[in-house]
């Protein structure tokens, strides 16, 4: 049961719904069928021991930037 993240292509409304195998999601706002999914982001956060930022420029381990404010 993934979650995606769609939009819709006619009342540009942005949602989350859980799609199963041979479903045709549609927007919940206007139940339009054209939609585009969404590329998902997540947050993750430092579990392992010390800390997350990395002051030489690589990536840290809580994203996959070398700009964010936590590799800096």
């Amino acid at each position: 049961m993934p979650i995606y993240e769609f939009e819709c292509k006619k009342c540009k409304k942005q949602f989350e719904l859980i799609v199963f195998s041979g479903d045709i999601p549609e927007c919940p706002y206007c139940k339009n069928k054209d939609i585009t999914k969404r590329i998902s982001t997540f947050n993750a956060h430092n579990v392992g021991p010390g800390p997350a930022s990395s002051k030489s420029g690589e990536s840290c381990n809580t994203c996959i930037s070398k700009n964010c404010s936590t590799c800096k």
